[in-house]
């Protein structure tokens, strides 16, 4: 691929393209590898605007055509809080291979720092793209203008107009939305998840706004009955509790418990079923009570994405057993 891209530098060269081109284009636009700015696009220019404390976003694109990758370092000036201020944070845009065999700019990473500078890697041949993040806080209100300077080596520097306009509002701490990801943080590993990085994802989620995070069925234990339905042995709460623990502020809770035909020996829609579904929601929603949680806080997808007749009446199998025992317990 570095070669290829290296190619691609070579073209534009033969095309007397400027080494370096510094252009816009809206941060929710598809943008390829070496993706080129379109003929007659004027100078760039970020414009952002945000309430004390909203964290709001903008971009430019850096496209090289020089023979050799680069380090690029960028510096924030003009803007409240000196030179590049806290309540700015620059981003590099990774490109992400897919299934589909198709590049997508899509991870966001801090930019590293050097010298107090912000720096971003630009490979020959392609497009980075810079992602602004703003979050201000204790900013006077009002329009302020200043500006990115980008230096790369043996080039004069690149100037990128940086507008903001900062409003005489608060953005709540905890905003109304329940915003939410498949994040299932009650596990130490699953997928890419490590006991390494699943702090730094939590706290990054909760600086996110996220209010609504999952777990993996594992959360919700079923525990034993006997025939007659009877909890014997309660469901261990541990998985629970200690996610729940690190998400003490959450408004709602979800958890995907991923259900069958069967529970605990027991085929939906008998008799036994219900009763052992009822007996399992009543302990959970007890359990959430004893925690110090309403049971209205605590939501279960039962089946995923259902898209058949069969799993339609699943899900109304479990919901009725659920909802007979512990109405206010949330089917997702």
């Amino acid at each position: 691929h570095k070669e290829a891209f290296s190619l691609q530098a070579e073209v534009w060269r033969a095309q007397h393209k400027a080494p370096w081109r510094i252009w816009s284009k809206h941060r929710w636009d598809m943008l390829e590898p070496s993706e080129e700015p379109p003929r007659g696009s004027g100078p760039p220019f970020v414009e952002l605007h945000a309430m004390q404390g909203e964290r709001r976003g903008a971009v430019f694109n850096l496209t090289n055509s020089t023979e050799k990758d680069a380090d690029v370092p960028l510096r924030v000036v003009g803007l409240p809080g000196g030179k590049n201020p806290p309540w700015i944070r620059l981003y590099e845009v990774l490109f992400v291979g897919t299934r589909h065999f198709t590049a997508v700019a899509s991870a966001l990473r801090e930019a590293r720092r050097s010298g107090g500078d912000h720096v971003v890697h630009v490979p020959a041949g392609m497009t980075r793209q810079v992602w602004l993040s703003v979050r201000p806080e204790g900013i006077q209100p009002g329009l302020h203008e200043g500006a990115v300077q980008v230096f790369p080596e043996d080039e004069r520097p690149l100037i990128v107009p940086v507008r903001t306009k900062i409003y005489p509002l608060r953005f709540p701490d905890r905003p109304a939305l329940r915003l939410s990801g498949w994040s299932y943080t009650n596990l130490e590993r699953l997928h890419a998840l490590t006991p390494e990085n699943r702090p730094r994802l939590i706290e990054h989620l909760q600086g996110s706004y996220v209010s609504a995070p999952w777990a993996s069925g594992v959360a919700l234990g079923n525990g034993a009955y006997d025939a007659a339905g009877t909890l014997v042995r309660k469901p261990d709460t541990k998985n629970f509790d200690d996610w729940v623990a690190l998400w003490p502020d959450a408004p709602l809770y979800l958890v995907y418990k991923a259900v069958g035909h069967d529970f605990e020996g027991s085929k939906s829609g008998t008799a036994e079923f219900r009763t052992k579904v009822g007996n399992w929601a009543r302990f959970w929603a007890r359990h959430v009570q004893e925690i110090g949680l309403s049971p209205d806080r605590l939501g279960v997808l039962l089946v995923d994405e259902p898209g058949t007749t069969e799993q339609f009446r699943l899900i109304a199998a479990w919901a009725r057993a659920i909802k007979s025992a512990a109405p206010g317990l949330v089917i997702w």
